[in-house]
């Protein structure tokens, strides 16, 4: 079972929205414990119930078969998301009582709480490069758009200059570039023979990205700190993590020092480990005698973004704190206030950015 691309999961959500109407709210993440699925919470606008759940998955052929679930583990509704289909198909999709998003713009649901049959619905326009598609915003390939939103939305750039300021080689950067512009999320201005590049929208990256990335990529180990409160504990930080290795603050505590909103209890640091082993959090805990508690206080992060997590960092209180495009990022799908946090920072980035 394959997982869905950066460019399907945005556009398959796109047109599940339009479906559902503005009195739908669709968030979604990506579900740790399961590879393969995007996981949809679905919230209606005035209403008492709970949300409902679903989960989108890729199709592997246009073929006339039944997608088969598994009823031990596909607890909730599975949408099958087609990116290559025919009419056929579809139409046997429906006869068996299959929900599907086509991402040629229509949604077929057959759902307790819901029933939709709409084929007149907009497709965003994806157009596929040769062989796998990349993805803009694994790590390494992130520089790009990290790099673009340094600097003002008048700025533009050839892709000999991305590459040369980034480090990421010149063929990478011309297939993350054609990924961008087919998602719709820059803009290539002809000047001769050379493409000029820019962001138009920013806020339309920033939720592009958070479909493709989640807070909970992070490895995560909460711990016991024997420090009073969360204050307390926040400015004895740079005593704690005297013995040398990098670390910085992210998630509501870290916003809190760039444009402080909402409350917050833990604080998510995280800390520049040299391996990438599952026990290396553990290690470095044992190593300054914290305890690791469910409940911790103090919450360990070895970074899913180890290369491109750390430029950027800004010293805000005499603390070392993420970029606020990092902050944003870990920020949108954080349970707790997250996405209001988010976005007072990304206003605050838009406006720099004019």
């Amino acid at each position: 079972m394959k997982r869905l691309t950066p460019l399907d999961a945005p556009a398959a959500i796109s047109i599940l929205r339009q479906a559902l109407g503005s009195r739908a709210a669709v968030d979604w993440s990506r579900d740790a414990a399961n590879g393969t699925d995007d996981a949809i919470t679905i919230r209606w606008a005035g209403a008492s119930d709970t949300p409902r759940r679903l989960r989108l998955r890729a199709i592997e052929t246009a073929g006339p078969s039944t997608p088969s679930l598994d009823p031990s583990t596909d607890t909730d509704p599975i949408v099958w998301v087609l990116t290559k289909s025919t009419a056929a198909h579809r139409d046997a999709l429906r006869a068996n009582g299959v929900s599907f998003i086509d991402l040629r713009g229509a949604v077929h649901l057959t759902l307790p709480w819901a029933l939709i049959d709409r084929t007149d619905l907009t497709p965003t326009q994806i157009v596929r490069a040769r062989g796998a598609p990349v993805d803009p915003f694994a790590d390494k390939s992130s520089l790009i758009v990290r790099t673009m939103l340094e600097f003002t939305s008048a700025r533009s750039w050839s892709v000999r200059e991305l590459a040369r300021t980034t480090g990421v080689a010149l063929g990478t950067t011309s297939d993350v570039v054609r990924a961008l512009t087919d998602r719709g999320l820059v803009t290539l201005t002809r000047a001769g023979r050379t493409a000029q590049i820019r962001i138009p929208d920013v806020a339309a990256v920033i939720e592009t990205w958070a479909h493709a990335y989640d807070w909970r990529m992070n490895r995560s180990l909460p711990v016991h700190v024997p420090v009073g409160n969360v204050d307390r504990l926040l400015r004895r930080l740079p005593t704690l993590f005297a013995g040398g290795r990098r670390w910085a603050l992210t998630l509501q505590a870290g916003a809190s020092l760039r444009v402080p909103h909402a409350t917050w209890e833990r604080l998510h640091v995280y800390v520049d480990l040299p391996s990438t082993q599952k026990n290396a959090l553990a290690e470095f805990a044992a190593t300054a005698g914290w305890e690791p508690a469910s409940d911790g206080r103090l919450v360990l992060l070895a970074p899913y973004y180890r290369a491109t997590v750390w430029p950027g960092l800004r010293q805000l209180e005499r603390l070392p704190v993420v970029s606020d495009l990092q902050l944003i990022l870990d920020l949108w799908n954080y349970p707790l206030r997250g996405r209001e946090q988010a976005e007072v920072l990304l206003r605050s980035l838009v406006d720099e950015r004019r």
